[in-house]
């Protein structure tokens, strides 16, 4: 993965502008934070960030690669102040599940989300090495 970044432009933070990639192309629905049995085990945003992340990674490996494969995230959430006020426990759910990958994000606040319990919604994309 080559990290896109103009010399001219601020670094982002905890993220990246732009990232290049050659392999499998591998698109994933948006991810919610509940179990494997599609039941949410809490309300709490970060947490259900962490179990969205990892929803993520497992899908990746079953395209047969690894959170570092993660090439963008697409965020929705229904609550951005209650997002912005646990940033810390939303950026180690982050690292937890990616590690050092810093994709490329756009998050956005939505008035909804299709599950009722869902605070927040993770669409990704990642290339696999052929």
């Amino acid at each position: 993965m080559e990290i896109l970044q103009p010399k001219e432009w601020a670094k982002p933070r905890g993220y990246n502008s732009g990232v290049k990639a050659k392999g499998s192309f591998v698109a994933l629905a948006g991810q919610v934070g509940w179990n494997d049995n599609q039941v949410f085990e809490t309300d709490v945003v970060a947490e259900q960030v962490s179990a969205a992340m990892k929803r993520i990674v497992r899908l990746v490996k079953e395209a047969g690669g690894g959170p570092e494969h993660v090439m963008r995230l697409n965020i929705y959430m229904t609550d951005r102040e209650e997002y912005f006020s646990d940033m810390k426990s939303i950026g180690a759910a982050f690292r937890s599940s990616l590690g050092e990958n810093f994709p490329p994000v756009t998050a956005v606040e939505v008035k909804k989300l299709m599950v009722d319990e869902a605070k927040i919604e993770i669409e990704a994309i990642a290339v696999v090495p052929d």
